[in-house]
């Protein structure tokens, strides 16, 4: 099985062995685009050699994650899946920590390839924000199905935090 690629131009079988540098962003699936929708769009990124999904927590309420989850599910090997927490409640740890348990639910996987931090809040620590996810990593990294890489970046577009695999806290200008 395989198709012409519209990530390299070329023929490619599967799975995939690079997340293609497209993604595609679900944030109209279960709100706009009604479940058959949804999925005739993602039936058509799939065909078109896209495996790359970008969603988040926020989007239509989590139908934007369930629906994802269902579609990506037959093929997760071959998907590369990133959503987003902290839109909404803040950087907390007790806030983040359940909206990523949600997130994981909601995609019924163990595994997210790229986890977002949403936005910013200025009433929140920036350094608890940062072992947040770095927990989240070494969570993944003790379950042995999966890993999470995370990416802060800031109003600017400054990435200011990025963590490895294992979990370990790498954050620019802030003592750690």
């Amino acid at each position: 099985m395989g198709g012409l690629s519209l990530c390299t131009g070329a023929w490619q079988t599967w799975p995939m062995t690079e997340p293609c540098p497209l993604a595609f962003g679900t944030m109209q699936f279960g709100g706009n685009a009604d479940e058959a929708a949804s999925r005739a769009m993602f039936n058509a990124c799939v065909d078109a050699g896209i495996t790359h999904f970008d969603t988040a927590n926020g989007y239509n309420d989590g139908a934007s994650e369930s629906l994802l989850g269902r579609f990506a599910a037959p093929r997760r090997a071959d998907m590369y899946i990133a959503t987003k927490v902290g839109f909404h409640g803040g950087g907390g740890r007790e806030n983040l920590t359940r909206q990523f348990d949600a997130s994981r639910k909601r995609l019924a996987m163990d595994q997210i390839d790229l986890l977002y931090l949403h936005r910013f809040h200025a009433d929140s620590p920036l350094q608890e924000t940062f072992e947040t996810f770095a927990e989240f990593q070494r969570w993944a990294a003790r379950q042995h199905k999966g890993h999470v890489t995370a990416a802060c970046f800031s109003p600017d577009g400054h990435r200011i935090y990025s963590g490895n695999e294992t979990g370990e806290l790498c954050a620019a200008g802030l003592p750690v």
